[in-house]
């Protein structure tokens, strides 16, 4: 056992922040940010990391510097704060939560296959016999679940090294994007492709479509879920040699960084990337959007040094390629991260006597192997279902995308309520406290709720008004759905830990009579 021990391998902070930011962060979601609000979108990204990340970077890492033995990450923190009920509940609607992500992000992926191999766009013309671009994606994305899943039950060390390749290639796309558009404003005598005209610029959006209030609003939302999955390596804690110390310190690290990327990556849109130049262009949508400002990076940075317009072009498909690697590999670090930690959490952190024995059973590199293939024939299977059940399958998917609207924030709330009974408990060694006073939490905690009540209640009221009301009813059935599907995991739990313990107290009175 000692010398498995000795040989463990440890992440080390700067491993786990590039961990969290192969979760967190997507440079499309700065060019997304910028296609919606330009400059305007900057602010929003801030009062975001103030209002949602910062207050929850703060909880998280309080949370894993307390606990002092911690294999269950979230599922550890719920239970040392209400108990083995609710964190079950809690940590498996968590699991839900990411279930339903990887199914929108690894259904999404034909667009970056397609940007890598041939340098621009053609997915939505993809046809294979009578399956359609939609079915085509479906299937490439069951696939790549498969492919991913394979990975990480080979070891940690293999979720480690994904995550953290992945992170690092994140901050490479983005820092490659800074330096040409550097290297174009500089050639252009200084000059913002997108000037910035007074305060107007950080306030008004020139998208005539984010103008209006509630479409504002709608954007806010966006920034506040950009920044979700702060929290989902907690299952990584036990691989830290100082998890109490370093894990707090990843977190408030991380916390920062991906407020200033956000921000610095709209700011470096503006550097290089006209908004009405490019994005007024008909063809360019919320799926797209990345690749039209790519190749115009590339035709902008030939004609600022005065090259030909074929070398603009050139440019532009190379860059396009290195946007697909950039979010190819991030995503599956993503997968990586987020099919093994919540899962491993859940399953390490609580009673074994709530599973099967196959389920609670990890493999010889110490994954929990069969839940991860579990999952992964959920989602897969789902992919396929939507792939071979034509325009039913598509209404299928729309009602699980409608669901995951709001579902996000129903385990930060789990977790931001269940930090005022964390903070009471006078038995815990607090060895890294932000908060010192009752106040202190009551404050951040409720900035917290409220930020995430509002952006639940115009996630509600945003449809109604659009006479959107299977999108509305979805979007709140979400949540509920939820709760019940880990209530009832919960109960088949507790039956199966009755049952268990019938067995054992029989075994037993049948071993006692023969020593009899």
């Amino acid at each position: 056992m000692s010398k498995s021990k000795s040989k463990k391998r440890y992440m080390s902070v700067a491993g786990m922040v590039l961990a969290i930011i192969a979760t967190d962060f997507g440079f499309g979601n700065s060019i997304t940010g910028y296609n919606q609000m330009g400059y305007a979108g900057i602010p929003w990204y801030i009062i975001c990391g103030f209002v949602y990340l910062l207050p929850l970077a703060i909880i998280f890492s309080e949370y894993s510097g307390a606990i002092r033995v911690d294999h269950g990450g979230f599922y550890s923190w719920l239970l040392n704060s209400v108990g083995e009920k609710w964190a079950f509940i809690g940590t498996f609607m968590w699991i839900g939560l990411w279930v339903i992500s990887m199914l929108q992000i690894v259904s999404g992926l034909g667009i970056h296959f397609s940007g890598l191999f041939l340098g621009y766009d053609t997915s939505l013309n993809w046809h294979l016999g009578f399956l359609t671009s939609n079915d085509i994606e479906a299937l490439i994305g069951a696939a790549f679940m498969v492919f991913s899943i394979f990975l990480v039950t080979r070891g940690f060390h293999q979720v480690a090294m994904i995550a953290m390749i992945s992170g690092a290639i994140s901050l490479g796309v983005i820092a490659l994007f800074a330096i040409i558009s550097v290297i174009i404003f500089f050639a252009n005598h200084g000059q913002l492709a997108q000037p910035i005209t007074g305060v107007s610029s950080f306030v008004k959006s020139p998208n005539v479509q984010f103008q209006s209030p509630i479409a504002i609003m709608s954007f806010a939302v966006y920034a506040m879920f950009a920044y979700g999955g702060l929290e989902a390596t907690s299952g990584f804690l036990d691989r830290m040699k100082h998890p109490r110390k370093q894990f707090p310190k990843a977190m408030m690290i991380t916390a920062a960084s991906m407020v200033c990327l956000y921000v610095f990556g709209i700011f470096i849109c503006g550097l290089a990337t006209n908004w009405a130049h490019v994005f007024k262009n008909p063809k360019v949508d919320l799926y797209n959007n990345a690749f039209y400002m790519m190749a115009n990076a590339g035709d902008s940075l030939a004609k600022a040094l005065g090259w030909s317009p074929a070398t603009g072009a050139m440019i532009g498909r190379s860059l396009v390629r290195l946007l697909s690697i950039g979010a190819l590999i991030p995503t599956l670090g993503l997968v990586a991260v987020v099919s093994y930690s919540p899962i491993k959490g859940l399953i390490a952190g609580s009673s074994k006597d709530l599973w099967p024995k196959k389920i609670s059973t990890f493999n010889k590199h110490d994954m929990p192997s069969v839940a991860l293939w579990i999952e992964c024939a959920v989602i897969a299977g789902a992919l396929v279902l939507v792939a071979l059940t034509g325009k039913t399958g598509q209404e299928f998917y729309q009602i699980i995308v409608d669901m995951n609207n709001i579902a996000v924030i129903a385990p930060y709330t789990f977790i931001a309520i269940a930090f005022v009974a964390f903070k009471k408990r006078k038995d815990i060694e607090r060895p890294i406290e932000f908060l010192h006073s009752m106040k202190s939490v009551y404050f951040t905690v409720g900035v917290l709720v409220v930020a995430m009540a509002l952006a639940t209640l115009f996630n509600l009221i945003l449809p109604i008004t659009q006479h959107q009301y299977a999108v509305a009813f979805w979007t709140f059935a979400g949540p509920v759905l939820f709760f019940i599907i880990s209530t009832i995991m919960y109960h088949l739990g507790i039956m199966h830990r009755a049952r268990r313990m019938v067995a054992d107290n029989v075994h037993y009175e049948k071993h006692h009579d023969v020593n009899l």
